[in-house]
């Protein structure tokens, strides 16, 4: 199955790539520069980042993106027990300062203040394109940090949080290399059947046994139930709210058994764990038209609870 959106693989595969900026300051940490210079591409690897606990059992984290040719940004993460939730606004990065404002939803004005220690996490050995160890200057942002989300879901204020430059607080776990699945499970998820729909309000969902896509986050928290014989359910929104663009993205693991397929692949039914409730059923009908019916749902953050089926969706398999 291949069908899964872009904009999804763009949203999981950030957390690596903020781990490879900060790999990739290694040799400018160690000579005593906490800002490298420009790379190639547009971005330097100086990167404020912090993290906080925000109300409700959320976690929070800010960092920030300083760009050569276009506006910094800074990104706010609000990951809970079933989503990760990405706000990201224009503002000012440099070694010593991250700025930005977030609407409705806050405001970030804060200077760093930096130790004198660095802190190395030593990375696997996944090839000469990565480097040894990721490094970090450690330190303290002074300011105003106060983030409050869509209907007061998390909160948090603090005029004062330790953090680095470099990035490591913008990832969840170690460095690791890239993960790949064997040829034979390659194979089978090649040929195995997946469902894409989408929901008024520009949501997308996503079945699929495509494991190796499942965020870290979702691993950790659900490990497969029975290895390949599990499927991915992941559901994905976005919109702008003032001067910040939202991204949504909620994940389950669940058994196979919460996907079913007729051998005709004429119909197909989901039933996803929670978060996720109810029923979607495709249907390929005999005019040659496809309907995707059903009370499947999914609790938003925030949002509360938003359908995925109905009226005004569709679904295809892949």
């Amino acid at each position: 199955m291949r069908g899964l959106s872009l904009k999804v693989l763009l949203f999981v595969g950030v957390a690596a790539a903020v781990g490879a900026i900060a790999s990739s300051a290694l040799a400018n940490q160690l000579k005593g520069h906490p800002c490298p210079p420009p790379e190639p591409h547009g971005h330097r690897a100086c990167t404020p980042a912090f993290t906080l606990k925000g109300t409700n059992g959320y976690t929070i984290t800010a960092y920030g993106d300083p760009r050569r040719t276009a506006p910094d940004q800074v990104q706010v993460w609000v990951r809970g027990p079933h989503e990760n939730n990405s706000y990201v606004a224009d503002g000012l990065v440099t070694k010593t300062r991250i700025e930005a404002s977030l609407g409705e939803l806050g405001e970030i004005d804060l200077r760093f203040k930096p130790s004198g220690r660095i802190r190395r996490v030593r990375s696997p050995h996944c090839g000469a394109q990565v480097p040894p160890f990721a490094t970090a200057a450690l330190g303290t942002f002074v300011g105003t940090f106060r983030f409050r989300g869509e209907g007061g879901y998390t909160e948090a204020l603090t005029h004062r949080v330790r953090g680095d430059l470099g990035g490591l607080e913008a990832t969840t776990t170690s460095p690791k290399c890239e993960s790949h699945p064997s040829a034979a499970e390659a194979q089978e998820e090649e040929e195995a059947v997946g469902l894409d729909a989408f929901a008024p309000g520009g949501w997308s969902f996503v079945a699929t046994r495509e494991l190796i896509m499942a965020p870290s986050w979702i691993r950790g928290s659900w490990p497969p139930p029975s290895g390949r014989d599990s499927y991915l359910f992941m559901v994905l929104g976005g919109e702008t709210r003032g001067p910040v663009d939202v991204t949504r993205l909620v994940a389950a693991i669940g058994p196979a058994g919460d996907f079913s397929l007729d051998s005709a692949l004429a119909s197909a039914t989901v039933t996803p764990p929670p978060p996720f409730s109810g029923t979607g059923t495709l249907q390929h009908n005999a005019d040659g038209s496809t309907s995707w019916t059903g009370s499947l749902s999914v609790q938003i953050a925030g949002l509360g609870s938003v359908p995925l089926a109905g009226t005004g969706s569709k679904a295809e398999l892949k």
